[in-house]
């Protein structure tokens, strides 16, 4: 019995020190460091107190105590040189020996096999690389690690590789192979030479490959960006099996790096500022427009009121944000901007947004966002409150404000959203739980074409259908300025009716239009008869149909302020029609991309009068009001809209109230 337990338990074991090796390389990287401490503490113990007992010579028994803890990494022992001394003869001791012995050769064979086993597994990935669709992400930080995690966790058969030529890779490292990753820090990898190319086979074909150029300096991001564009124009590679994700200013790069009038770019191309990221999930995740209460004619019976703390870079992204997703019909707007040190740290801001400033209620406090007048004001606006982010930059005193209050708000019983901001996320108190929540803006969802603009290509295509491209064919031949428009048309579209279709009785009567409901559809309008089936839009009255298009045609308008754009003026104007009556072609009369000017930037009424002066220059009617009902109708086609029963199928826009024939969108105006 004996034997049959020494050999069970020898061999159990061994099994699982074996099975340990096989672990992830993080894992195992982990359990070998403490293994090598444990065992060399053990082994100068164990040896130094045997050889002093044997040899009087000190500095000899330092000597041979040391040599053999070496020993014990390679299997070696020295028990017959020490086992004269008195303890080493107790069974206790001795199986301390042994095991010490046994963790030393086990760390040596673990660190062994890591080593070997990750030559062999970068190999393999090396391999994989150059034969499947790829995603690069070059820039190795705490976000792009997070997100080249996510990209892995999506389950597609994609080899991921993560480029810096000069980032220390230790924290990283472990984290970057568990996920499968392969990594590079050559200079090669980093400039995006004819050698890095050529070592993962990109090439023209049938391979895809997602560029991700997300370092925290932008200009390094340009610079990658560029290298990598003429590095793949000379190895043949067609724009539609690239797309790229910069993390840069839109104005340096938006129109360079994209595929566009014979230029060579990529196929896809998504730019967002550093905190720009943040700002659109945060009116994805909560619509400025949804904090609004609505009458059933689908207008706004109260303001958008917003307090922004803090204004460094992504305060000033989120913003430019709350004026494009914050309009809607018959409600103000209004925000209030908090931050000690305003005017050391925005300059830039304010001497680039002078006329945007000018046209929304814009105010800036230069206090601390804890100082008795920030809370004096918080107190006169609570009953209009409806937004309060925070974004200070210091991740601390975010937390601290926001508690604050947090605390305050909820006393009072208002339900304005207080939310925290930052490139890393956004994070507020579920008041139902009182726990924290998150929302991360770097996620496959956001980042990635396919899904973050499904929407916006939707739109894109509905404009240009009839030219009979498919959608991916339109969208890889709009412009940056065109596909920015749509995603910001998307994105607002979709919160903001929500909303409103939420606050719109049915046609029995009743309040509110559940989830899941397949009731009747929407109200006919005050006096019961609004339009007839299929010419106003399935049961959508007059009024609220009106009321839609004026909302979208505030929020085309603020999109157009946020992108630099003014009203042209009416010289301007009359200039442009001198030109094209003496026979330019080359120019539209109304919108001026080089002056950022456009003549549609009026308010809703004055659009028919614009329409019939144009007509006499171009001798063609234009419906601005309809285009502006036209991107309502094709959002409310939407996937999401299913949920509220009579307004999923809409006629043409030319049977909208007021509307003449045009196959124009609202972005092809003037």
């Amino acid at each position: 019995m004996h034997i049959v337990l020494v050999i069970f338990y020898t061999a159990a074991i061994f099994m699982a020190m074996m099975v340990n090796l096989a672990v992830k390389p993080k894992a195992g990287a982990r359990i070998t460091g403490i293994l090598i401490v444990a065992a060399a503490v053990m082994g100068f113990l164990l040896y130094g107190y045997g050889y002093a007992y044997t040899f009087e010579n000190t500095p000899l028994a330092v000597l041979r105590a040391t040599s053999s803890v070496w020993f014990m990494f390679v299997g070696r022992n020295d028990f017959s040189a020490i086992s004269a001394a008195p303890l080493m003869h107790e069974p206790a001791v001795q199986m301390v020996f042994w095991g010490t012995h046994l963790c030393a050769i086990y760390a040596f064979a673990s660190a062994t096999f890591i080593t070997i086993g990750s030559g062999a597994v970068r190999f393999m990935r090396m391999v994989k690389a150059g034969f499947s669709d790829l995603d690069v992400l070059y820039g190795v930080n705490d976000a792009s690690v997070s997100f080249a995690a996510a990209l892995a966790g999506t389950g597609r058969r994609r080899a991921i590789l993560m480029i810096d030529d000069r980032a220390a890779l230790g924290p990283y490292e472990a984290d970057i192979n568990g996920f499968g990753g392969l990594i590079l820090t050559d200079s090669a990898a980093g400039k995006a030479a004819p050698s890095f190319i050529r070592a993962f086979r990109i090439r023209k074909g049938k391979r895809r490959y997602r560029f991700f150029a997300l370092d925290e300096m932008p200009l390094d991001n340009i610079r990658f960006a560029e290298d990598l564009k003429e590095a793949l124009e000379k190895a043949g590679v067609l724009p539609q099996q690239t797309s790229l994700v910069i993390a840069a200013d839109e104005s340096l790069t938006g129109e360079n790096f994209i595929s566009q009038n014979g230029d060579y770019g990529f196929g896809e191309v998504f730019v967002f500022p550093p905190g720009e990221m943040t700002a659109r999930a945060l009116v994805r995740a909560f619509p400025p427009a949804g904090t609004l209460q609505y009458d059933t004619d689908g207008r706004a019976t109260e303001d958008f009121d917003a307090l922004l703390i803090g204004f460094g870079r992504t305060s000033q992204c989120v913003l430019k944000y709350l004026i494009m997703h914050g309009q809607a019909e018959g409600a103000g707007f209004h925000v209030m901007v908090c931050d000690r040190q305003l005017r050391e740290i925005s300059g830039s801001f304010f001497h680039e947004n002078e006329k945007l400033l000018k046209e929304y209620d814009i105010e800036f406090m230069e206090k601390d966002a804890r100082s008795v007048e920030l809370y004096d004001y918080i107190a006169q606006h609570l009953p209009t409150l409806k937004y309060v982010v925070i974004s200070t930059g210091d991740p601390r005193l975010d937390q601290e404000i926001l508690l604050s209050i947090e605390k305050t708000v909820r006393s009072a019983g208002s339900d304005a959203a207080v939310l925290c901001c930052s490139r890393k996320g956004i994070f507020y108190v579920d008041r139902k739980t009182m726990q924290w929540q998150s929302v991360s803006p770097m996620t496959p969802e956001n980042l990635c074409d396919e899904k973050m603009d499904a929407q916006a290509i939707a739109l894109n295509q509905a404009y240009h259908a009839q030219n009979g491209k498919t959608d991916t064919e339109n969208w890889a031949c709009a412009g940056y300025f065109d596909r920015t428009s749509c995603r910001a048309a998307a994105d607002f579209l979709t919160g903001y009716l929500r909303a409103v279709l939420r606050a719109v009785p049915r046609a029995a009567g009743e309040t509110g239009l559940p989830l899941g409901d397949k009731g009747a559809g929407l109200s006919l309008g005050e006096d019961g008869a609004g339009l007839p089936p299929g010419a106003g839009g399935a049961g959508l009255s007059a009024k609220l149909w009106e009321n839609l298009g004026r909302t979208e045609h505030r929020r085309w308008i603020a999109f157009h302020h946020v992108m630099g754009y003014s009203r042209m003026p009416e010289d301007i104007w009359e200039e442009r029609a001198k030109l094209l009556k003496s026979g330019r072609t080359d120019i539209s009369v109304g919108k001026d991309p080089a002056r950022r000017l456009h003549a549609c930037m009026i308010p809703w009424e004055e659009l028919p009068a614009l329409e019939a002066k144009e007509e006499k220059i171009t001798g063609k009617r234009k419906d601005y009001r309809a285009m502006d009902m036209e991107n309502v109708r094709i959002v409310l086609s939407f996937p999401e809209f299913t949920e509220f029963p009579g307004v999923t199928e809409f006629p043409g826009a030319t049977e909208f109230p007021g509307a003449t024939e045009s196959t124009e969108s609202a972005e092809d105006r003037s």
